[in-house]
């Protein structure tokens, strides 16, 4: 907030299964240009890191950017292919 960057989180408390939502909702931004940074966190790996600075109240394993899509079907469609490539 303090850098003023607009940005959309997903909401990750929404109804599982999340995959085909969360797929969709990747596609929608990085056919606009936008990128997409997530925190995944790996089964087993240690989640800390410093008080308040990261998301899912501070649970992450490392950082991954995406920042662009690659499908064989129009980017207009933001339908999930299976052969659409992140």
């Amino acid at each position: 907030e303090k850098l003023r960057l607009k940005y959309d989180e997903w909401d990750y408390n929404s109804t599982s299964p999340q995959t085909d939502a969360y797929k969709s909702w990747l596609k929608s931004h990085l056919v606009k240009g936008e990128p997409i940074v997530w925190f995944p966190v790996c089964k087993g790996d240690s989640t800390r890191c410093y008080p308040f600075t990261c998301p899912n109240g501070g649970s992450m394993d490392h950082v991954e950017p995406m920042y662009g899509i690659f499908s064989n079907h129009s980017l207009d469609d933001l339908t999930v292919y299976d052969d659409d490539v992140i």
